[in-house]
């Protein structure tokens, strides 16, 4: 199990039963037996000082939260702090997973190949967490009459950040969607005259093991992607991006309720919503976030699993994009049941931070928690969901380690350093990724040099990359002058987009390649294997490794010209195999 650091982490508390991919962007601003997570048995009290009200009468079903407000903001003082008593003492780690969620996490073998029989079959409810539970005996002072309880938890140790969640008279309450980790609470008893007690400020940890699964009101297959330990002795941060489910998730009119809305804006603090489902039908559309539509096609990527990526390529740039501008976080992003699509930018989003590959898989898998219609494993057999074909790209190309790889294949469809760089640093805490910066030659269509053709801008943001060219005769062609600080064996990847999913025709008959004026020869691979093809009008495009050839130290020129069959070209890319 991967246990992370002792940090100080905000308990967001929650206690009601909750549980809560069109062919152009848009967005907007908005004002175990299977788990229960529609019904609500509690009541909100509203009150200056946030609350939320809450009973345990179940402890085994899940919370589902009314939070009338965040911040406290109290403007009366306690009058003692010595009517609380036998509050419950945490000695050890609470573990939030089931039991059935805790056996598969502690499994020790590889992910990758794992039996089927250890994880569920994706047809039940079974995604949310359980709950921590705090109860406490309390003597009202005389001439007071009592209000009612509340608990007051926080990420930091004096509770400036505090949420206060209300138990009504009840003295125990079930706390949900803590983080792993460090946790502070303190209990206020209020009464009638306005007046209110407090209790010493306490803390519990929760086990470190991730995922943090998540109980939101009409959903299911709901994580933070924080928690993971990473490779080079960092963890990833909490808080910030969560994977969920969509509106409609079962295709039976399954919708997030009003106390997940409440969840997700105010104990998650979620500002954006990304839907990458392939059409508005899923979107949650929650009052006070913006919502950006990415959308991702998954209906029509036939038996290639590859065009996961390639028919998405230009709408995982956006995701990325929008990531790495903290002003943007924390972010829920969703397909229909969170899994295929969402798992593609989650698989991209670990590895880039440098996640192990087990872990990643692991988190994959949990996937099958959720209520998504049908068991995802992982191999031949997952069909179109087979996500070791685009791993399987992905390792291809250089790179010390996986995370190196993926820093390699998104500068490729035309990120840059720096939103990369954003993005690591805006999601880890400890020490970043290493070994990125490999000296990538780094060649987008605007640092190309054209010759017979003009350069076309695309301002769809799905449909082509920003700047691109065609190439469609041999008179026409782009080349990029570079001087290489040393020899070594590179690998030359082009971006490129063609509307044609020919088994026959092959990525060489369309274009050639040239280093200082010699003809180089390009693999073998048909328009295909390669990802290439269409989407109603939209075209694919994706980082196709075409050569691996010898560079020596000094100035060089890469050339790739056109041939009569047309293709889109959006950047070339050069990748020290040595870094391999």
């Amino acid at each position: 199990m991967k246990t992370i650091k002792n940090f100080s982490i905000t308990l967001l508390l929650l206690i009601f039963p909750l549980v809560a991919c069109n062919n152009t962007n848009s967005s907007h601003s908005n004002s175990e037996a299977p788990q229960n997570n529609s019904s609500s048995q509690y009541v909100t009290k509203s009150s200056t000082n946030s609350t939320i009200s809450a009973s345990n009468n179940d402890t085994s079903s899940v919370a589902s939260s009314s939070i009338s407000s965040t911040v406290i903001q109290s403007s009366t003082s306690p009058n003692s702090q010595t009517g609380f008593s036998n509050i419950t003492e945490f000695n050890a780690p609470v573990e939030i997973h089931t039991s059935q969620q805790k056996t598969y996490l502690s499994y020790g073998g590889d992910y990758e190949t794992i039996s089927e029989s250890l994880y569920p079959n994706g047809l039940n409810h079974l995604s949310d967490p359980n709950p921590v539970n705090i109860s406490w005996d309390y003597t009202v002072p005389n001439g007071k009459t009592l209000s009612s309880y509340s608990i007051i938890s926080g990420r930091n140790s004096d509770l400036s950040d505090g949420f206060e969640v209300s138990a009504g008279k009840n003295k125990t309450v079930a706390f949900y969607n803590g983080y792993l980790g460090r946790n502070y609470f303190k209990l206020r008893a209020k009464f009638s005259d306005n007046s209110f007690d407090e209790s010493a400020i306490k803390t519990f940890d929760i086990d470190g093991t991730a995922p943090r699964n998540l109980a939101i009101g009409g959903m299911s297959n709901n994580r933070d992607i924080g928690g993971w330990a990473l490779e080079d002795g960092g963890v990833v941060k909490q808080g910030l991006l969560f994977r969920t489910s969509g509106k409609n998730y079962d295709l039976k009119g399954a919708n997030i309720t009003e106390d997940g809305k409440k969840v997700m804006l105010q104990q998650l603090k979620v500002k954006t919503e990304v839907n990458v489902s392939n059409d508005d039908s899923y979107t949650l559309n929650i009052n006070g976030t913006t919502v950006k539509n990415f959308y991702m096609d998954y209906d029509k990527v036939g038996t290639n699993s590859l065009n996961h990526f390639t028919r998405n390529a230009e709408s995982v740039k956006n995701f990325f994009k929008l990531i790495a501008n903290p002003a943007n976080l924390p972010i829920s992003y969703h397909c229909r049941i969170g899994t295929d699509r969402t798992g593609m930018l989650t698989i991209l989003t670990l590895g880039l931070l440098g996640v192990p590959m087990n872990d990643i898989y692991k988190d994959y898998l949990f996937s099958n928690f959720g209520k998504i219609g049908e068991r995802r494993g992982i191999g031949p057999s997952a069909g179109q969901d087979n996500i070791q074909v685009y791993i399987a790209f992905i390792n291809s190309l250089a790179g010390k380690t996986f995370k190196n790889k993926v820093y390699n294949v998104l500068l490729s469809i035309g990120l840059t350093r720096e939103v990369l760089d954003a993005v690591i640093d805006n999601l880890t805490e400890g020490p970043k990724a290493t070994n990125n910066d490999s000296g990538q030659i780094i060649a987008r269509a605007e640092s190309l040099s054209p010759s017979g053709i003009s350069i076309k801008t695309d301002t769809s943001e799905r449909n082509h990359p920003d700047k691109y060219f065609t190439l469609s005769s041999s008179s026409h062609s782009v080349s990029y002058t570079f001087n290489a600080n040393k020899t070594f064996t590179g690998q030359v990847v082009a971006y490129l987009g063609k509307d044609d999913s020919s088994t026959s025709n092959k990525i060489a008959n369309a274009i050639g390649l040239q280093l200082d004026g010699n003809n180089i020869t390009i693999r073998d691979i048909s328009f295909h294997d390669a990802g290439m093809g269409k989407c109603g009008s939209r075209m694919n495009y994706f980082p196709i490794l075409l050569a691996e050839t010898n560079f020596t130290s000094g100035s060089h020129t890469i050339k790739i010209q056109g041939k009569s069959i047309a293709m889109n070209i959006g950047g070339i890319y050069i990748f020290d195999k040595s870094a391999v």
